[in-house]
């Protein structure tokens, strides 16, 4: 059908809400969108329209426009905010997330530590913060512009990288991440 899925993220700290309604690449009438604005924007407080022409179980659009809100969802994490883009992956539950960054702080030894798959820096962020020199790494360069500014609203201070690890463990990678030793490496 035209409508393949309606994806909510809500921010549980933050009181915001977004929803992103996914279609397929049909023709369509287009005055559709701002009655869809009409009825939910007391609903909502970002709402986009993503398109994923392809007949698969992905609710991730090839394309993604806008209707109306901020461009990002923000949510708040043991005392650091986090922008959050619509096909950004992040913990889809706020309490475990908490609990879940605690442990893996519990559990990292010494002074530097590599984040593999870092995402838009959910746990390099709090360890940075706790006084670690961390180093983030992800494929998705997006996710890395949103780790940086993320970084910089909570005024931590850490390096990232868009890189693959795949490669880098190949001896492949970049060389600023071949010269970090690391003490702990978290993988998520």
């Amino acid at each position: 059908g035209f409508v393949r899925y309606v994806v909510i993220r809500e921010g549980k700290r933050t009181d915001e809400r977004m929803v992103m309604v996914v279609t397929s690449g049909d023709a369509h009438d287009a005055a559709i969108w701002p009655e869809l604005v009409r009825r939910l924007k007391s609903s909502c407080t970002t709402l986009y329209h993503g398109v994923n022409p392809t007949i698969t179980d992905i609710s991730i659009p090839a394309d993604l426009k806008l209707l109306m809100g901020p461009e990002f969802l923000t949510e708040k994490i043991n005392g650091f905010t986090y922008k959050i883009f619509p096909s950004s992956f992040f913990q889809t539950n706020s309490d475990g997330a908490e609990l879940l960054q605690q442990r893996v702080r519990a559990q990292v030894h010494g002074t530097r530590v590599l984040d593999l798959y870092c995402g838009l820096g959910f746990f390099t962020i709090d360890l940075a913060a706790r006084g670690k020199k961390v180093f983030g790494v992800e494929l998705d360069a997006a996710a890395i512009e949103l780790a940086r500014e993320n970084a910089r609203a909570n005024n931590v201070a850490t390096e990232f990288a868009a890189a693959s690890m795949e490669e880098w463990v190949k001896g492949d990678g970049p060389d600023v991440i071949k010269n970090f030793k690391p003490d702990s490496i978290v993988v998520d």
